[in-house]
C-alpha cells in the first residue's frame, strides 16, 4: 500500500503553500500601483500649468545639492518669471535613510497648507520646502556624525519633522495623526502619493539629485546650468524647439 505522509511533512507544506500564497498576494498588490502618468499627480506645480515652457526638477529633501538649487534656482525663478511651469518631484534617495519620510512630511505639509490655510500650491511648497531645506541638517543621516543614528523611525517623525512640520504652520497632532509611524497607507495618507512620485521619475531614469528636464528634455548638464543659464534658456525658447536645446547648452 502507499505509506502514509507523516504529518510533520504534511505541515511543512502546509506552511509552504501559505507562504507562496501570501508572496504572490503581496507581489500582485505591489505590482497592481501603477507608474502615474500625469506629473500633476506626483509633482507640485509653482507657475503654469500647461505653459509652453517648463522645467521640472527631481529633487531629494535631504540632499544638500538639491537644497542649494533650490535656494540659487527654483525658489527665484519661481518668483521672479510668471509664465512658465516649474514642477519640483520628491525623489527620496534610497540611501539617505531619511529622505522617504521627508518627502512624506513634506506631502503632509503641503496639503495641509494649501487645503485648510487656503495657501496656494506654489506658496505651500515654497513655505514647505524652506522649512525642511531650513533644517536639513537635522534628519541629513548620511553625515559624519549622523544626527539619527541612535533615532527610531517614529523618533525621527515625532522629534525632528513634527517640530519642522510646526514651524511651517501645521499642528504637531494634526501632522502626526496624518502621517502616524511612518507607514500610513491608508486611502488619503501621505505613503501611496510618495511612493508614486518616486516611481514616475525612476520610470523616467532618474537616478539622483537634482535633476532637471527643460521641456522634457534630460541632461546632466542641466543640474550645472546656474540661474543665468535658465533665464537666458527661458527668453529664447520662444523661438526654439527641443532639438535645439544642446545648442543653446554650447553657448
Amino acid at each position: 500500500g502507499t505509506a502514509e505522509e507523516s504529518p510533520i511533512l504534511s505541515s511543512i507544506k502546509m506552511c509552504s503553500f501559505f507562504l507562496y500564497l501570501l508572496c504572490y498576494v503581496i507581489k500582485t498588490s505591489i505590482a497592481s500601483a501603477p507608474i502615474p502618468s500625469s506629473k500633476n499627480a506626483v509633482g507640485w506645480q509653482m507657475g503654469v500649468p500647461g505653459a509652453s515652457i517648463e522645467i521640472e526638477i527631481f529633487g531629494d529633501f535631504s540632499c544638500d545639492d538639491t537644497a542649494k538649487a533650490y535656494f540659487t534656482i527654483i525658489k527665484p525663478l519661481s518668483s521672479e518669471i510668471s509664465n512658465i511651469s516649474i514642477v519640483f518631484h520628491a525623489f527620496p534617495l534610497p540611501y539617505h535613510h531619511n529622505s522617504f519620510d521627508a518627502a512624506q512630511s513634506a506631502r503632509v505639509i503641503i496639503e495641509y497648507l494649501r487645503d485648510e490655510r487656503g495657501l496656494s500650491e506654489k506658496d505651500a511648497f515654497i513655505k514647505c520646502a524652506d522649512a525642511l531645506f531650513a533644517n536639513q541638517t537635522q534628519f541629513m543621516s548620511w553625515q559624519t556624525p549622523n544626527p539619527t543614528e541612535n533615532l527610531t523611525q517614529s523618533q525621527v517623525i515625532s522629534t525632528i519633522f513634527a517640530p519642522i512640520a510646526a514651524s511651517a504652520d501645521i499642528p504637531t497632532d494634526v501632522f502626526l495623526s496624518k502621517i502616524k509611524n511612518g507607514w500610513n497607507v491608508n486611502q488619503g495618507g501621505p505613503f501611496a502619493p510618495t511612493r508614486d512620485a518616486w516611481k514616475y521619475a525612476a520610470a523616467r531614469s532618474v537616478s539622483a539629485t537634482p535633476t532637471f528636464a527643460a521641456n522634457g528634455v534630460f541632461d546632466d548638464s542641466l543640474s550645472e546650468w546656474s540661474i543665468t543659464n535658465w533665464t537666458s534658456w527661458i527668453s529664447s525658447s520662444s523661438f526654439l524647439n527641443n532639438n535645439n536645446l544642446l545648442l543653446l547648452r554650447r553657448r
